[in-house]
């Protein structure tokens, strides 16, 4: 391959963490070809929600950094994390949940023990509003508190494993996908990008605002705590700003877009019990996100197929001027004033003028539906090889998208 151009690769990591393993064997199998020179090294990195965390482990783009991100995500189990590790139940409800239940059972006090029956009574009528009291108290609570869980796990853990001197260093710039729900006040709308990155000034030299990035934006909203930013408004999910931010893949000028987009069983019909109240709002939030970027992506390809056919369209009018010269003068007139109401026509599409945008949609084999909390070190290795496999039966694609970019269409 012809490296003597220089190809500016985007490589877009996205979110849900059953995809978190499949996304780490898609990073190691393009780090190893990158350091062979057999694919160029990826100038930019976007992490989205899980991806975000993959995004952090491998930003030194090192061998020495995939292998130790690879181990880690493979053998949780082995090092003694579980899914429940990266994140537990928030402390304040904890404790009224649990203080609710005490109350609870003031009901099965064997009252009749108590001899008087005004002191009988009062005791009963005490344990009522006792219960009642306690569950006003656990409902606004609940209602009032910032999350159910705590990620506090999670920050901990990667500010251990985040080799933070070595990401600055790094020769990839990756940026993790935050957002901000308050909007931006500049323009008006409902959510900023509140990203970090590893090469920004306001960035650099601050291991725990990196970290805490990645936590924030791998945290799904009302599940976990949203974080307060240096303007005082509240950060959460990247998954709100964008599953996979192309826009700002194009906005850094990158000529190469690949969107590490994984199949997994979920996407489909699942035969899942979905009652409850939280399995049933995180399916309905996964729904959600896989149908806005599908259709964002069918946008962008859209855009494209159109760009190419008004190009050939002009192209076959360019032509079609030079055939005329060597008719009738009258029939000359006629036919070019039948090419100039084709090319009003032609400016004024939606495409027109547009760059095409040189997209690689990684697509794999199913990575199958399994619990996060139960996760274990098989389930961790099937999707990493899923993603592994994805990026080497990719690989000659992306090599073909990069010859597209280098030669400057």
């Amino acid at each position: 391959m012809d490296t003597s151009r220089e190809a500016r690769i985007g490589l877009l990591l996205g979110p849900h963490y059953v995809r978190l393993a499949a996304s780490a064997g898609f990073a190691f199998g393009f780090l190893e070809s990158s350091l062979k020179e057999e694919v160029p090294i990826p100038k930019h990195i976007y992490g989205v929600s899980s991806g975000g965390v993959v995004t952090g482990s491998f930003a030194p783009w090192t061998m020495k950094a995939g292998y130790e991100a690879i181990s880690r995500i493979r053998k949780l189990r082995s090092y003694g994390i579980r899914g429940s590790d990266f994140h537990e139940f928030n402390k304040d409800l904890e404790f009224w949940g649990l203080l609710e239940t005490v109350a609870a059972l003031a009901p099965l006090i064997p009252f009749e023990v108590i001899e008087k029956n005004w002191l009988r009574y009062l005791a009963k009528g005490t344990a009522s509003l006792s219960v009642l009291g306690l569950e006003a108290e656990f409902i606004q609570k609940f209602f009032g508190c910032d999350a159910v869980f705590s990620n506090d796990r999670l920050f901990d853990l990667l500010m251990k494993y985040v080799d933070y001197e070595a990401t600055i260093n790094s020769k990839v710039k990756v940026e993790i996908i935050v957002a901000d729900i308050n909007g931006d006040p500049a323009t008006n709308k409902r959510v900023r990008l509140s990203s970090v990155t590893n090469y920004r000034p306001e960035d650099i030299g601050n291991k725990e605002k990196f970290v805490r990035g990645i936590v924030t934006g791998a945290s799904p909203t009302g599940f976990f705590p949203t974080h307060r930013n240096e303007l005082g408004h509240s950060d959460t999910d990247g998954i709100i700003y964008t599953a996979f931010p192309i826009g700002l893949a194009r906005k850094d000028r990158c000529n190469v877009i690949i969107v590490a987009k994984f199949n997994y069983a979920g996407q489909g019909y699942m035969d899942h019990d979905y009652s409850k109240w939280m399995s049933a709002l995180h399916r309905s939030m996964d729904i959600k996100t896989d149908d806005e970027t599908d259709r964002i992506i069918r946008g962008y390809m859209r855009v494209n197929n159109d760009v190419e056919r008004i190009s050939k369209m002009r192209q076959s009018l360019t032509d079609l001027r030079t055939i005329i010269n060597d008719v009738d003068p009258e029939v000359r007139t006629i036919l070019g004033g039948k090419i100039v109401e084709i090319e009003d026509e032609l400016s004024r599409l939606y495409a027109d003028g547009k760059e095409m945008v040189n997209l690689v949609i990684i697509d794999s084999e199913k990575i199958p539906e399994f619990s996060f909390r139960h996760f274990d070190e098989e389930s961790n290795r099937v999707g990493e090889n899923i993603g592994y496999d994805a990026f080497y039966k990719n690989k000659d694609l992306i090599n073909r998208a990069v010859e597209v970019a280098m030669k400057g269409r």
